[in-house]
């Protein structure tokens, strides 16, 4: 009989399931809850999830910045998970996002095993790698042009870092969603992790593209590549764009001054955004820990292109096409014209369809399970929550 444990997920959001960690994050907590396992979870938000066990904690920052944000956060957080943990008892913690350097302290101190996801490069780099090449950290942020004008968070990034970096070492397990987050966490901090690939639910039926479809562009802000495919279509009046996810209004005026783009916020129901879709497109400046729309993309049979940036390429892999130099129209242009070729659309689809299978298997969370077994001796007799 395989050892079933009591999990407290801990993470700055969770439901609503905002973006694709979170998704993420949810999806690995309803396979490991499948498997029998108590979970529950603790996360800022001021609603309770449906299926799990919840701890919602309305938290006010009154500041502004990322990093700022962190810091407060993380301040408040750590005597209301000290209360959390003491109620819920769990034998073992798994940890993400802006709460993940305070809640690795916490357990820390406790004596309560915490496993820390790293799915961004948000938590290596002030700038999050914005010039989106080849990087190496020269541990100088006011010399990075990387920075730019989130210098004036500086010192807070490095109060946040250092707690991470820390945290991390101090971590019964690290995960990490990719060869390129690994292999950077290894680069950066000298610390190993073991790789679960976000699971992704798959669809009922891949129906393939849409021939006549639309170009999908999913996460319509700067860092993902907005201005270049707001200038994509501008350039491309017989294609038709679909944007969808959280706009700021200047953005969503961009979209409604283009007769060919049409615009729909976020949504829970992708299937039907999908269905639409002839390619989905992935011009992200800064480098993606994992790229998880791509995967949804190419399970359903649609072709990606995407930038040549963090894990991208490994995610797309034959499955689409990668743009080397991600700055340049032309060769987007060149690429999306491409998929106007019936034969080519239809090829590349069988090929996405094919290689996403490699995502969709288990063994990542497999390992996971396993990994938090062998760190609890006995469930329910951890010294510090009794």
């Amino acid at each position: 009989m395989s050892l079933k444990l009591k999990i407290l997920i801990c993470s700055d959001s969770f439901y609503p399931p905002l973006g694709g960690g979170t998704i993420t994050l949810r999806v690995m907590a309803s396979t490991l809850s499948r498997d029998g396992n108590e979970v529950s979870a603790c996360y800022i938000g001021d609603k309770e999830d449906p299926e799990f066990r919840s701890y919602p904690l309305r938290i006010s920052t009154g500041v502004r910045g990322l990093w700022p944000r962190q810091w407060v956060i993380g301040k408040k957080w750590r005597p209301i998970l000290r209360r959390v943990i003491s109620d819920n008892k769990p034998d073992v913690v798994i940890t993400q996002q802006t709460v993940a350097a305070a809640t690795a302290e916490t357990c820390n101190e406790l004596g309560v095993p915490v496993i820390v996801i790293l799915n961004s490069v948000d938590q290596f780099c002030l700038g999050s790698f914005w010039s989106g090449h080849p990087w190496k950290c020269a541990h100088f942020c006011p010399g990075c042009k990387d920075s730019g004008p989130r210098i004036a968070q500086y010192l807070f990034f490095l109060s946040e870092v250092r707690r991470m970096h820390k945290g991390l070492r101090a971590a019964d397990g690290v995960v990490t969603n990719s060869r390129f987050m690994q292999s950077t966490l290894k680069e950066i901090w000298g610390i190993d992790s073991f790789i679960v690939t976000p699971m992704v639910a798959t669809p009922a039926r891949a129906k393939g593209p849409r021939r006549d479809g639309v170009i999908l562009f999913v996460s319509p802000v700067e860092h993902k590549g907005l201005c270049l495919v707001l200038e994509l279509a501008r350039r491309m009046q017989s294609e038709k764009f679909l944007f969808v996810g959280e706009a700021k209004q200047k953005s969503r005026q961009a979209m409604a001054s283009l007769k060919n783009v049409k615009y729909v916020p976020w949504t829970s129901d992708v299937e039907p955004l999908y269905e639409q879709a002839k390619i989905v497109i992935m011009p992200s400046v800064i480098p993606e820990g994992f790229g998880r729309v791509c995967i949804e993309a190419m399970s359903r049979g649609i072709p990606c292109v995407a930038s040549a940036v963090g894990a991208l390429p490994e995610t797309v892999g034959p499955g689409g096409d990668i743009i080397k130099d991600h700055k340049d129209v032309e060769s987007w242009v060149a690429a999306v014209q491409r998929y106007s070729d019936v034969d080519y659309l239809t090829e590349k689809s069988r090929v996405a369809l094919l290689h996403s299978k490699v995502f969709l298997r288990s063994e990542g969370t497999e390992e996971l399970s396993s990994h938090l077994r062998s760190l609890v001796g006995d469930p329910g007799k951890s010294e510090v929550l009794r």
